[in-house]
C-alpha cells in the first residue's frame, strides 16, 4: 500500500449528503482496515488515539504518521512512515470574503496569486491556497490560525508533494522538508 516514497493517499468517495460525524467513522474505519493490512493485525485491533489534529498510532506503529480530511462527497486519508505529513481537500465554492480570507490566513506569495488570479479562476485558487496551507499546517501539527511572519517561516518547513486532482475539489499533501526550516519536529 505504501508506495516506494513510504506515501500513500486514499480518496474514498462518500454517499452524497453524509454528516461529516458519519464520514469520520467511515475514513476511520477504512484507515484501520489500511493499517491491519500493513501491520498484519486485525482492523479491530489498530488502535487509534485522537491527537490534537487528528488520530495518531503509537507503540510499534508510532513511526506510521496519518492525515485525513473530508470535503463535500470525499475524504482523503494520508499515511506516511517516518516523516511528518499533512493532507488536505478543498471543494472549489464561491465565497464572497476570498480576498479577506487570503490575507488573513495564506502566505503572502499565494495571498498574492489568489488576489492576481483572473475572477474566473480565483475560487479554485484559493482552494489551492487553502489546501496548502491546511496541508503544511496539519504536517507541522499547527493550528488554524491567522498568518504572520512567524507562522509564514514555519510553513516553509514543508515541501508540498504533486497529486491528482478531484473535478470541483483542490488536493494537497504536506511532508516535513529535509532541509529542517521552521518549526522542530513534534
Amino acid at each position: 500500500m505504501l508506495r516506494d516514497n513510504g506515501l500513500a493517499l486514499l480518496l474514498l468517495a462518500l454517499p452524497g449528503g453524509t454528516p461529516r460525524a458519519h464520514a469520520r467513522l467511515l475514513a476511520r474505519q477504512v484507515l484501520r482496515e489500511t493499517l491491519g493490512g500493513l501491520l498484519s493485525l486485525p482492523a479491530e485491533q489498530v488502535a487509534l488515539f485522537e491527537g490534537p489534529y487528528g488520530p495518531r498510532l503509537e507503540g510499534a506503529a508510532s513511526d506510521i504518521r496519518v492525515s485525513l480530511s473530508y470535503a463535500g462527497e470525499w475524504a482523503l486519508i494520508g499515511l506516511s512512515t517516518g516523516r511528518a505529513l499533512g493532507v488536505d481537500i478543498v471543494r472549489i465554492d464561491s465565497l464572497p470574503e476570498v480576498a479577506a480570507l487570503a490575507r488573513d490566513f495564506l502566505p503572502a506569495a499565494a495571498c498574492h496569486a489568489v488576489l492576481a488570479a483572473p475572477l474566473e479562476e480565483r475560487d479554485a485558487c484559493f482552494a489551492q491556497a487553502w489546501a496548502e496551507m491546511e496541508a503544511c499546517s496539519k504536517c507541522l501539527g499547527l493550528p488554524l490560525q491567522e498568518i504572520g511572519a512567524e507562522r509564514e517561516q514555519a510553513l516553509k518547513a514543508c515541501a508540498l508533494l504533486s497529486c491528482e486532482q478531484v473535478d470541483g475539489y483542490r488536493i494537497a499533501v504536506a511532508v516535513r522538508s529535509p532541509a529542517g526550516a521552521g518549526l522542530p519536529s513534534s
